[in-house]
């Protein structure tokens, strides 16, 4: 746990039998059988506000797939808030706003993790225009060349509520799941968090409920991430 109250730990790696790492797998095949016809390979991970455990379940998630044998990136689109380099213990210079903003070849940004089949995108150096940079044509070609090198492509996204990132990002995400935190996420911001991903026609792929405490077999677990599909009732 980092002094700011998020944590950056790699529940599936540190412990691989908890109920947590148990949920990061179940998703991970609910991903995997969603649409056979058309595989999901580029994932957006968001929430409706901060701190309800978006980059922790991408940076999760992203193992689960890469442990699954599947060649899998991680991509930290949160140009406001950078997480996802403190999980893998990287440098988040030279990454992805200073691939958008400056130009080079896409390569150079791709950083090896300590995992796996597991490669990652950091954020690079936060820039003052992060909406028009992720809904740029520079984007949308970026995200066509990593599809034809990864089976699984996560997309770590800034909150819906707060900043329009994630909306100019929606259209060249395959489907996107929005997590929220238990006892903290009202209905009132996810109907607003609705709203503004059906305006942009976004593939809203379930949902992930956070930080629910669940007792199994007289243990309390601090967290436990279910997982409901749009068609879940």
């Amino acid at each position: 746990m980092r002094k700011d109250g998020r944590e950056t730990d790699l529940y599936i790696k540190t412990h691989p039998k908890s109920p947590v790492s148990e949920s990061f797998r179940f998703i991970r095949t609910n991903l995997n059988y969603m649409n056979p016809d058309k595989p999901l390979k580029v994932i957006g991970i968001t929430s409706t506000l901060e701190q309800e455990g978006k980059s922790t379940v991408s940076a999760n998630l992203a193992v689960a797939l890469a442990l699954d044998g599947e060649k899998t990136l991680a991509i930290d689109a949160d140009l406001r808030k950078p997480m996802l380099n403190r999980f893998f213990k990287v440098m988040c210079e030279g990454g992805l706003s200073d691939y958008l903003a400056n130009g080079t070849d896409y390569e150079y940004i791709i950083k090896s993790t300590d995992e796996h089949n597991l490669d990652l995108i950091t954020t690079g150096n936060i820039p003052p225009n992060p909406s028009e940079l992720l809904g740029s044509n520079k984007m949308h070609l970026l995200i066509k060349n990593l599809r034809k090198d990864y089976d699984k492509i996560i997309v770590d996204t800034a909150p819906i509520i707060p900043v329009s990132d994630t909306v100019s990002l929606a259209p060249y995400l395959d489907g996107i799941i929005l997590v929220t935190a238990a006892k903290q996420t009202t209905i009132d911001m996810l109907k607003k968090t609705k709203n503004i991903l059906d305006n942009v026609n976004a593939n809203l792929l379930g949902t992930i409920i956070n930080k629910y405490p669940v007792n199994s077999g007289g243990k309390h677990y601090q967290k436990k991430y279910y997982y409901y599909g749009e068609n879940d009732k």
